[in-house]
């Protein structure tokens, strides 16, 4: 390219900006876009100042406040439970009338779940009473079971479990007092499917029913008259 065309496609260009573009559009397009790019906010800033607000406008609350917040809140909560409660009892009484019901059975049952001092208590009273009468009129049956029950518990096999509504005594295969390594390992303790095998007596409702069975007629003993 020649010195002469190269002057001639200068003012072309030139003529061109002059004619479409306004005159200082680069100027002012840059000064636009730097005070464009000054007004935006940082928004890590802001949101540091905002925190910071925040926090000055909410003081950290002390413990007896929190713990009274909360006792606030467990209130209410309770209140509008009984209410709910309540409406739910008046638009269905039979219901209502069930469930209370249920409730106050299962309440019976866990407050007089007899405990295992309750089971040796009965148990020793039972042996006193085969200790005053005659061999010759004990029954049979009561006096077996009396013994089994004392051998179980002589050699520290006689466990009690409690299941809240109702309570067990059971036998194990060793005494706690052993130490030996089958009765605490978790692998060789008794299973749920020879409860049935093991079970001694069964507690409900205050009083132990298979000791209860078994000393029936205690001082009867069917085979006394068979026998002379």
């Amino acid at each position: 390219m020649n010195t002469k065309h190269f002057h001639t496609l200068r003012i072309v260009n030139s003529n061109f900006h002059k004619q479409i573009l306004p005159a200082g559009y680069f100027q002012s397009t840059k000064m636009s876009d730097i005070a464009a790019t000054k007004s935006i906010p940082d928004s890590s800033s802001s949101q540091q100042s905002a925190t910071t607000v925040e926090t000055k406008a909410e003081p950290k609350k002390s413990f007896r406040e929190k713990l009274r917040t909360f006792a606030i809140q467990l209130k209410d909560d309770y209140v509008e439970v009984f209410w709910d409660t309540y409406e739910e009892c008046k638009t269905k009484p039979g219901k209502a009338t069930a469930y209370l019901i249920l409730l106050s059975g299962l309440g019976y049952l866990a407050w007089s779940t007899p405990d295992e001092k309750s089971f040796h208590g009965e148990l020793t009273a039972y042996e006193n009473e085969l200790d005053f009468i005659s061999p010759a009129i004990r029954n049979p049956t009561s006096e077996e079971y009396i013994h089994q029950v004392k051998k179980l518990k002589m050699w520290g096999r006689l466990r009690y479990q409690s299941f809240g509504f109702f309570s067990i005594m059971w036998k194990h295969d060793e005494s706690e007092e052993s130490g030996i390594y089958k009765v605490f390992c978790k692998y060789t303790k008794p299973r749920w499917s020879e409860v049935r095998e093991r079970l001694v007596d069964f507690g409900a409702m205050g009083k132990w029913w298979i000791l209860e069975e078994k000393m029936t007629d205690y001082d009867i003993n069917p085979t006394e008259w068979e026998k002379k």
